[in-house]
């Protein structure tokens, strides 16, 4: 579990990261040594997954297989978000979970959801709720 105020976990976690990263930010040292103030706002994104992964997978492979009656009929984003993004009831789901939390969310698109509450309720040094816990 990362601990300290969300502005170090981002910069640590950008730091483990240099090989999808310019040079210069390899070096990136974490800005803030001490906790975020409970009331200090903090906003982040948070990546849905896809959804049936093994059928993008699946699919995938046909759009680049020859041999197949998929090759190269690529899908327009209305047909991806169909297929491999959360519902909009999914979507409403996890918003109202954030939400009794005391975060604020707005959809920046089928995949991200932008964030935004104090520090307090973004407390990184606790175990995840229930709700965000990683599944184990």
């Amino acid at each position: 579990m990362l601990k300290g105020s969300p502005l170090a976990v981002a910069a640590a976690a950008l730091c483990s990261f240099p090989s999808i990263l310019p040079a210069q930010t390899a070096t990136l040292k974490p800005l803030a040594q001490q906790p975020a103030a409970a009331t200090d706002t903090v906003s982040f994104e948070l990546y849905l997954p896809v959804q049936n992964r093994a059928g993008l997978e699946t699919e995938l492979q046909s759009l680049h297989d020859t041999s197949s009656a998929s090759y190269h009929q690529w899908l327009t984003p209305q047909q991806f978000s169909a297929k491999y993004e959360m519902s909009a009831t999914q979507i409403s789901a996890i918003e109202k979970e954030l939400a009794g939390f005391g975060l604020q969310t707005s959809q920046i698109s089928g995949t991200r959801l932008k964030v935004t509450g104090t520090a307090g309720a973004v407390d990184w040094s606790e175990p995840a709720p229930r709700a965000l816990a990683p599944a184990t």
